[in-house]
């Protein structure tokens, strides 16, 4: 199992838990092996030949870990992930009726301007319906009084 204390992912979590014995990472630091990709392919890298038994002693237990402190940061965690994911779905919804305020306005606003171009059609309608009208009015005087004229003569 490997310990995690020198990790920078895993700082907070050594910095909250006090070691009460003796840690094996603190006995010895493991030296960093060299990455095979970034050798040239000329170089022969030399295998780690120091045994990692040696490392850590049989003899000595290890330490006890706290997992009533790990579910207890693991459930703030959760906890304050929770409240920002509710926070989200409250903006949405806050965002979402926003949204029908402007639905319903936009289909209010379109509704009222089709009735009044409905009523600026029907008053041109009717006012084109009313001087036709007039001028067949005015053609039958003009032919009644061509009539009369030829009966005249």
């Amino acid at each position: 199992m490997a310990d995690h204390q020198d990790d920078p992912k895993f700082e907070s979590q050594a910095t909250t838990t006090a070691p009460t014995k003796p840690s094996i990472a603190n006995q010895e630091t493991p030296t960093a092996v060299p990455n095979p990709s970034t050798q040239s392919s000329g170089d022969v890298m030399e295998s780690d030949t120091r045994s990692h038994t040696a490392e850590f002693d049989p003899n000595v237990s290890l330490e006890p870990y706290e997992w009533a402190d790990l579910e207890r940061r693991f459930l703030e965690r959760m906890n304050a992930c929770e409240e920002k994911e509710q926070a989200i779905k409250d903006e949405f919804a806050d965002w979402v009726k926003v949204f029908q305020v402007w639905a319903e306005t936009t289909v209010q606003h379109e509704q009222q301007r089709a009735a009044k171009r409905l009523k600026t059609r029907m008053l041109h309608v009717q006012s084109s319906e009313q001087r036709l009208e007039e001028k067949r009015k005015h053609y039958l005087r003009v032919v009644k009084a061509f009539e009369e004229a030829f009966a005249l003569l």
